[in-house]
């Protein structure tokens, strides 16, 4: 797992057996075996200590927006050394939001509802940069560039040519506009998923068990996050 945050800059790699903090833009890194973990369903806490140091992480499987870019990642992290105040920031792969080879279900496009008798939607293949999907009439596909910042999409390709009535036609000419200037993405308090670009946004929800649900993790309100005792890894 890695992750990061700002003011100052940090970054942390945590493997099975280690885990590393830079600071000071890389000059400065600190490496501690991982000593001890204790694990609940929406959190991990990792702690050890090396020579003069000691470093604590906690794992929240939270959504999180980097402070800086506004980009959404799966984590939420918490990191103390030396018994400082805590570091906090972000951590996973902001791909893994996209839910790879799961469909998406088109519910808005810039503001406006869809047409009842099509069901739009997309399927992220995050590994090898493509969105596919039904655009309201016919099929298409896509490629996508994801950076630290922003997530931007080519240039849909449509690959079938029916016809279906004016609604539909004008609902997809509608959607692939939104789609060739997407410039970012992020995931609504509700769990959907929002493509962000000056033509509008695109809302998407995903099917489970039946039901359009976020499948975001959501931190716990009013209430800690329960824990199990802590495991010793007896390095």
């Amino acid at each position: 797992m890695e992750g990061g945050g700002q003011e100052p800059a940090w970054r942390i790699l945590v493997t099975e057996t280690l885990m590393t903090l830079s600071l000071d833009l890389g000059s400065r890194q600190i490496t501690v075996p991982v000593e001890a973990v204790r694990s609940g369903p929406l959190r991990t806490d990792l702690r050890g200590a090396s020579g003069d140091h000691a470093l604590e992480v906690s794992i929240l499987r939270a959504l999180c927006r980097d402070t800086m870019s506004g980009m959404p990642h799966p984590l939420t992290l918490d990191v103390r050394l030396d018994g400082q105040p805590p570091r906090s920031g972000c951590g996973g792969d902001p791909a893994q939001l996209l839910r790879d080879g799961e469909d998406w279900f088109v519910l808005a496009l810039a503001g406006q509802s869809i047409v009842s008798s099509t069901t739009p939607t997309l399927r992220f293949q995050t590994n090898a940069g493509e969105i596919s999907g039904n655009a309201s009439c016919n099929r298409f596909r896509t490629s996508f560039e994801r950076t630290g910042e922003s997530l931007t999409l080519a240039a849909p390709t449509l690959s079938t040519r029916m016809t279906c009535d004016a609604d539909a036609m004008e609902q997809e000419a509608r959607l692939l506009s939104i789609f060739s200037a997407v410039q970012g993405f992020d995931i609504s308090p509700e769990g959907f998923l929002v493509l962000k670009g000056p033509a509008g946004n695109l809302v998407a929800g995903n099917l489970v068990a039946g039901n359009l649900v976020s499948g975001v993790p959501v931190r716990p309100e009013g209430q800690p996050t329960p824990a199990p005792h802590w495991e010793d890894r007896g390095n």
